[in-house]
């Protein structure tokens, strides 16, 4: 715990490159402590990042939030840069940080896929709300997709408080990881996606298919249908009157330290169709 505690002060307090040296560094331990001790606990000592993310979250709700207030939660991936031959999981991935080519094309880069879920919080220091990285979890390249992974992720962090209610935001490449096949079965959930404390907010993509919500036919042979009739797309949505449409009251703001908060009302929302 002692050598945890050193290495993550020394990883906040050293400005320069994140190593395991330059942890000692930053903490002021380089000419106390021989570098092996650091370099034995990331890979020999047993340790769970799952388990230190969930302390962490815990935290973070405990002290940053109101106990009634909805917990909000960030879904987003990064990459990081990595090179040589024998790095583990490595692929060429969608690089932000680069922005695109002269032909308007996005750029890439070789490196490891973090898919990262972080708690939105309000700083009375801060004039506008930040995201806090409380878990991550690495993409395989070939294995499970960074739906399944984002899944996962906000299902444990909803079922280690089954009592609040989450809000997940997310880009346009997430929009469907409500219903992403495979995560509940490995946190021996009973439905497909997160938990009922869990909603998704996500931007379609432009080329997303609408379809309604299929419905049952009783006595009919076969697999139940999973998806509807096609509705259209974002660029081409629906006739007026062809969605049914439903009224929804948000709750009221939750006490917020941040100058400005959302206001509550009443908004005509369209019904979710499946993408």
């Amino acid at each position: 715990m002692r050598t945890f505690s050193v290495l993550l002060a020394g990883m906040i307090a050293q400005p320069g490159r994140h190593t395991v040296c330059g942890m000692l560094t930053g903490a002021g331990l380089s000419a106390v402590w021989h570098h092996a001790r650091a370099h034995w606990f990331f890979s020999r000592a047993r340790w769970n990042a799952d388990a230190v993310g969930l302390v962490l979250f815990r935290l973070v709700v405990t002290h940053l939030l109101a106990a009634d207030a909805p917990i909000t939660i960030a879904v987003d991936d990064t990459l990081l840069r990595r090179s040589g031959r024998k790095v583990a999981l490595t692929g060429w991935h969608y690089d932000g940080a680069a922005g695109r080519d002269e032909k308007g094309r996005a750029r890439t880069a070789w490196g490891n896929c973090w898919v990262v879920a972080a708690v939105v919080v309000n700083l009375p220091m801060l004039h506008r709300p930040v995201a806090l990285p409380v878990a991550a979890a690495l993409y395989p390249p070939r294995d499970a997709s960074k739906h399944v992974l984002a899944c996962a992720l906000v299902s444990r962090l909803a079922l280690a408080l089954p009592h609040r209610h989450f809000h997940v935001v997310t880009d346009c490449w997430y929009a469907g990881m409500d219903g992403a096949a495979g995560a509940a079965r490995t946190l021996a959930a009973t439905s497909r996606g997160p938990p009922a404390n869990v909603t998704v907010t996500a931007r379609l993509r432009a080329n997303a298919g609408l379809t309604a919500i299929a419905e049952p036919v009783p006595g009919a042979a076969g697999r139940p249908r999973r998806i509807g009739a096609r509705l259209g797309t974002p660029k081409h949505p629906p006739p007026p009157g062809t969605a049914p449409r439903s009224t929804a009251t948000a709750p009221p703001p939750a006490p917020s330290t941040s100058p400005t908060s959302p206001s509550s009302g009443t908004a005509s929302t369209a019904a979710a169709p499946s993408a």
